[in-house]
């Protein structure tokens, strides 16, 4: 049901101009089915008490596979960068989990940014130390 109430705003978006006043109440309804549906997976994960499957993963490739959905999740308003770290190690993530995470910063940065914006998404590698301070 939520799928569709999304893919039904998606349509009702492409439809209409920001500037028309009906713009902003398409926008809620797929903000608060994307909240929605996150929050289902959420619980059904919990009450499954899902197990991750971690695999070694280049990030790089990731997000290239991420680039379009991305793109289009932010819009037309905010251009979408993804800067690439060089060198960047493996690393050991499920990748649902991982495409989850970037998915929804995507989402918030979008929503944070009503009148548009720059997005930059950037790799880079770092240690386990550094990790420690964040």
């Amino acid at each position: 049901v939520l799928t569709a109430i999304i893919m039904a705003s998606d349509l009702l978006l492409t439809n209409h101009r920001p500037s028309d006043p009906s713009f902003p109440d398409i926008m809620n309804i797929k903000q608060n089915a994307n909240r929605a549906a996150s929050l289902v997976r959420q619980l059904l994960a919990f009450s499954r008490k899902q197990t991750l499957r971690p695999e070694v993963l280049n990030l790089t490739d990731v997000l290239a596979d991420l680039r379009m959905l991305l793109a289009r999740l932010v819009g037309n308003d905010i251009k979408l960068k993804i800067d690439h770290g060089r060198d960047l190690w493996p690393v050991k993530v499920d990748i649902g989990q991982f495409e989850q995470v970037v998915v929804n910063l995507a989402v918030n940065a979008r929503d944070a940014m009503p009148g548009g914006g720059d997005l930059t998404v950037r790799t880079r590698n770092v240690t386990a130390e550094e990790c420690k301070s964040f």
